[in-house]
């Protein structure tokens, strides 16, 4: 200390020549504060008199660690981009929000660690690797969750352990967040490119299967949550004209077999008027088209018109 007060040189001074200097370039010292720089960094962001500008660097140095995970997640190669128009029943097949999960884990560990503390944010727990609290949490956050869970509709199960039943509502937990965690992302990823919506796609096809209000969609679109109705509309039209193509290729192997069915539909008026006749009953025939299995071929069917004409069902 008494070198450094006789040369004027404080230890900032000296570190922050190690680090920007061109001739500290191939130092030992800046080699050796390099290979220490986590341990000194995290001596430095837990002191207790720590200056708040000093977490307000740190935390402007961590933007750019976040924003390129994200980057790197919304790429064509990562394989998360969605495009309504072009929908196939494939792409809502394959879809599986547990795989989301494991992929941004893996490839944005920074932030999913980050949205794991903010989750928890009462509750100071360790964070292991894959960004998941290691130890069950207490308070607010854990009543929270279970009743997260009975509003999922959390059924009776026979009376186990008590050691089980705190794995089982652990676990439970644990994947409640994780469910929570990906949604975020997905908010973060078509923000910052709207290609990269799956999450958003297959749950907007949900709720218009649901029948939901448009009023809502449009409300969850505007959240991030889920694609416009003007998306979705896209979406379907696409499913549509893969599906007719698919019932046309099933339809040149003819082997297939078809069930109709008669559907009798009500469109029920508020207000009767003299325009509008009363007779407001439709009748409609759907019919389904099913593949035959156990490798039932075209040649195996060549008795079928023979079985035909004999049937009694043959008006």
């Amino acid at each position: 200390m008494d070198a450094f007060d006789a040369s004027g040189c404080s230890i900032p001074d000296l570190v922050i020549a190690l680090l920007t200097e061109q001739r500290f370039k191939k130092s030992a010292y800046t080699a050796q504060l390099l290979q220490q720089s986590g341990d000194v960094l995290r001596s430095l962001l837990t002191h207790a008199k720590l200056p708040r500008n000093a977490e307000k660097v740190a935390c402007e140095a961590l933007h750019h660690v976040y924003a390129r995970e994200i980057k790197d997640l919304v790429k064509p190669s990562a394989g998360w981009n969605f495009s309504a128009q072009r929908a196939t029943p494939e792409d809502i097949d394959d879809f599986d929000l547990e795989d989301l999960a494991s992929d941004v884990a893996d490839n944005a560990p920074r932030l999913w660690a980050l949205l794991d503390i903010l989750l928890l944010a009462k509750n100071k727990q360790p964070v292991n690797s894959s960004g998941n609290v290691t130890m069950a949490c207490t308070g607010d956050a854990e009543t929270d969750d279970d009743d997260d869970a009975a509003l999922q509709g959390a059924v009776r199960t026979p009376p186990t352990s008590p050691e089980q039943e705190n794995e089982k509502k652990s676990n439970r937990r644990l994947a409640l967040r994780k469910i929570k965690k990906t949604v975020i992302v997905s908010i973060f990823m078509q923000s910052t490119s709207q290609k990269a919506n799956p999450f958003q796609s297959v749950f907007g096809i949900l709720l218009h299967a649901c029948r939901a209000p448009e009023k809502v969609i449009e409300t969850l679109a505007h959240m991030g949550i889920s694609i416009s109705t003007t998306a979705i509309y896209d979406a379907i039209k696409s499913l549509s004209v893969n599906a007719r193509r698919a019932l046309q290729d099933l339809g040149r192997t003819m082997s297939f077999a078809i069930a109709y069915d008669n559907v009798d539909v009500l469109l029920k008026t508020s207000v009767p008027t003299v325009e509008k006749t009363t007779e407001n009953l439709r009748h409609l025939t759907s019919g389904l088209f099913f593949p035959l299995m156990h490798g039932v071929q075209h040649e195996d069917l060549k008795c079928s018109k023979e079985l035909w004409e004999k049937s009694l069902f043959n008006p």
